[in-house]
C-alpha cells in the first residue's frame, strides 16, 4: 500500500482521520462518520509499511550534518548521522557496558524522536583495541588493520588505520622478498612511527572525556580544536602533537585532563 496515495485521497475527500485496521479497508472520517475508502483489505505488510514509513527519518532532517552524543554513555557514545537513503543510528561503549547497550540505544532513538522497533539490520561488534606493547609482526608473519588492534579509541574508526598499515605492510614483504631485511620485525617500527602519536593524543582524549565529560567536551567543542581536526582529516596533520600556535593551548589541557 503506498500511504502517500492514501494521504492523498484523505486530503482530496476532505477528511479528518485515517482509520487503518488490520483485515478492513483503510476507513477516513468524513464530518464525524467513518467511511470505507475503496481498495483491498489490510494486510500486515501493509500496517507495517505504513509504520516504517510513518516512523521514517526525514532525509533533511540530518542533511549534511552528523549528531555525536558525549558524556552519556560509559566510555563511548551515541551517533545519528545520514546516509544515501536512510539514517545510520547506534551507540558504542566500553565492554562492561555491553548488557546495557539496547537500554542506550532506545534512550538515543527517544532524543531524536525515533521508534526502536522501526530500526532495521541492528547488530553489534567487538572492536579490538591494541594494548601497549602488543606485537604486531614477527619473523614471517604481521598482522594490519583490525587484526593488529589498530581503532581509534575515540572515534571507534579503524579504515585509516588499515589503510595505512597495508601500505607499511606491503613495504616490509617487498623489502624481505627482495632480501633488504631478514625478517617482518621493521613493520612494528614503522607502524609505530606513523600511528603511535595519533593513537597516543587520541588515549588521552578518550581518558579525559571519560573522566573529565562536560569540561573536556567544553574545550574539544572549541574553534581551536575543532581547526586541528579539521587540519587532521585533511592530511595537513600527522598527529595533534604538530599542531603549534595558539591552538596547541587547549590540546595541553586536554593532555592534562586525559593522564
Amino acid at each position: 500500500m503506498n500511504l502517500d496515495a492514501l494521504l492523498a485521497a484523505a486530503v482530496h475527500a476532505g477528511a479528518s482521520d485515517i482509520h487503518l485496521k488490520l483485515g478492513r479497508p483503510p476507513l477516513i472520517r468524513l464530518d464525524g462518520a467513518v467511511t470505507p475508502l475503496e481498495g483491498p483489505e489490510l494486510t500486515e505488510e501493509d500496517l507495517d509499511s505504513c509504520l516504517r514509513a510513518l516512523t521514517a527519518v526525514a532525509p533533511q532532517r540530518y542533511e549534511r550534518r552528523a549528531v555525536v552524543e558525549l558524556a552519556d554513555i560509559p566510555g563511548g557514545y551515541g551517533w545519528v548521522f545520514p546516509k544515501a537513503e536512510h539514517a545510520n543510528v547506534g551507540v558504542g561503549a566500553w565492554q562492561s557496558a555491553g548488557p546495557q547497550l539496547r537500554e542506550h540505544l532506545a534512550r538515543l532513538c527517544a532524543a531524536h524522536g525515533l521508534e526502536p522497533d522501526s530500526l532495521t539490520e541492528l547488530r553489534g561488534h567487538r572492536l579490538p583495541l591494541r594494548r601497549p606493547g602488543t606485537p604486531v609482526a614477527g619473523e614471517r608473519a604481521l598482522l594490519v588493520g583490525d587484526a593488529a588492534g589498530l581503532i581509534d579509541p575515540v572515534s571507534g574508526d579503524g579504515m585509516y588505520e588499515c589503510f595505512v598499515s597495508s601500505r607499511l605492510a606491503a613495504a616490509a614483504i617487498l623489502d624481505l622478498l627482495a632480501g633488504r631485511t631478514a625478517t617482518l620485525a621493521p613493520y612494528a617500527a614503522a607502524l609505530d612511527a606513523e600511528l603511535g602519536s595519533l593513537h597516543r593524543a587520541s588515549w588521552q582524549l578518550k581518558q579525559a572525556l571519560d573522566r573529565w565529560p562536560r569540561a573536556s567536551w567544553r574545550l574539544a567543542r572549541s574553534a581551536l580544536v575543532w581547526r586541528t581536526v579539521e587540519r587532521l582529516l585533511l592530511g595537513d596533520l600527522a598527529s595533534p602533537r604538530e599542531q603549534h600556535g595558539l591552538a596547541r593551548a587547549p590540546l595541553r589541557a586536554l593532555a592534562l585532563l586525559g593522564r
